[in-house]
């Protein structure tokens, strides 16, 4: 009944292991344990075991005096705990922007790499253990650890180039994802007023550098430009001509009046005769007949109107 050896079924191996003691004598009675393996500690009926690492097996001895008819004798040996190494699997989880997927993976064992995840206007950058900064996780080496890990998608803006065309005179801005470009100097074009910048050289959008923003791509933005419509000036009326008559307007003066007014008789005076000169009282009596008949004309003329 000495030196016995018992081994049990192999069990999982686990940090902390629990296991019952089996060892009776023969009045049914449990062996109390006489030394156990690595620390084991025993509290009836279960021995336990802390165990930080692996390892293939633990046990512990017995050894009693017992009595069989009238004679007594040794009951010992020892029994074995033979340890499997259990599979040991924990979850990476994948987080891009909040939506969640998952892997199931053995410890101390390669994650395999998701799918590139895209986000319109950013470059994907890698997986890191944190949301911001953090470590970035190298799929060909980094191993599982023993606990479940938690992987974030993190991304860079993308820049882009808008281009300013005026007239073909070309000027260009880098500019973010969802920045606003910078509102560029009012061009100048002679005979032309500026209308604003549009997404195409002719029609298309107007841009509106207080509320648009950087589209994910590049983009050209042309000066558009509206003719100039001179006005035409006030034409001043033309003045009726009166051969030997001022006809300048005058306001409230009819033309009878003007002609009655302006109307002067040219006497001749290249052949008056002199002072004393008694044979040429003719022309000077036919000159004052001239007047009287030019007043009396006038005189009809007005009344007849």
């Amino acid at each position: 009944m000495e030196n016995q050896q018992v081994n049990n079924k192999a069990v999982d191996y686990q940090t902390e292991l629990t296991i019952s003691n089996i060892v009776k004598d023969n009045t049914g009675g449990l062996v109390l344990p006489a030394t156990m393996s690595d620390n084991g500690s025993y509290s009836s009926p279960d021995i336990t075991w802390n165990l930080p690492e692996y390892k293939t097996q633990v046990s512990y001895t017995f050894n009693q005096q017992v009595q069989f008819g009238g004679a007594t004798g040794a009951f010992s040996g020892t029994v074995n705990q033979p340890l499997k190494k259990a599979i040991l699997e924990y979850e990476a989880i994948f987080d891009v922007d909040g939506v969640e997927t998952s892997e199931v993976v053995e410890q101390d064992s390669l994650l395999s790499e998701p799918p590139t995840p895209t986000k319109e206007g950013y470059t994907f950058t890698g997986w890191y253990d944190a949301p911001k900064e953090g470590s970035k996780w190298d799929f060909e080496t980094d191993k599982i650890p023993k606990n479940n890990i938690k992987l974030y998608a993190q991304f860079k803006i993308n820049p882009y180039i808008v281009t300013l065309d005026v007239d073909g005179k070309i000027t260009s801005q880098t500019v973010d994802y969802q920045n606003h470009v910078q509102t560029p100097t009012e061009p100048t074009k002679e005979g032309y007023v500026f209308m604003g910048w549009y997404d195409k050289r002719t029609g298309g959008s107007k841009w509106d550098f207080e509320t648009d923003k950087m589209p994910a791509n590049d983009m050209t933005l042309y000066a558009q430009f509206t003719g100039v419509i001179k006005p035409i000036g006030p034409i001043e009326p033309a003045s009726p001509t009166i051969p030997g008559v001022d006809t300048e307007y005058h306001s409230g003066l009819d033309v009878s009046e003007k002609a009655e007014k302006s109307a002067t008789v040219k006497i001749p005076t290249d052949n008056l005769p002199k002072t004393g000169d008694k044979n040429n009282t003719l022309p000077i009596f036919l000159g004052i007949l001239s007047l009287g008949l030019a007043a009396f004309l006038g005189f009809r003329w007005k009344q007849v109107k």
